[in-house]
């Protein structure tokens, strides 16, 4: 993810993800569909090294059943080098604790999956 910490949480209202496809032989593969997939889960984690630290959604309601979302994205297209980036809103995150999952899928040519991968 461009522009997310690696570790712990972020409070950014957009991020964005970076899909790169090669072709066989290590090749950029040039204007390829690539679909985005992502999954946003209601959470609560631990850090190594402050494992006395619990940190859970301030925001979680009892009644109200916890936002939950399963979201495929608008499909982009490769460019010369091979690169899809998908633009991923936050916002309407901005008031709890999530797990966030983008998963994409590279098409070759002919349309058929040559690339699945998941990110966290």
């Amino acid at each position: 993810m461009i522009g997310a910490a690696s570790k712990g949480w972020t409070s950014l209202k957009q991020v964005q993800a970076k899909v790169e496809l090669r072709n066989l032989f290590g090749t950029p593969a040039q204007d390829r569909k690539v679909l985005g997939n992502i999954s946003i889960r209601p959470t609560s984690f631990r850090f190594t090294g402050f494992s006395e630290y619990t940190f859970v959604d301030p925001f979680g309601d009892k009644t109200e059943k916890p936002l939950i979302l399963d979201e495929t994205l608008k499909a982009e297209k490769t460019n010369a080098d091979g690169i899809a980036v998908f633009d991923i809103s936050l916002e309407r995150f901005a008031s709890g604790t999530y797990t966030f999952n983008f998963a994409a899928e590279g098409f070759d040519a002919g349309a058929g999956v040559v690339y699945t991968r998941t990110t966290v």
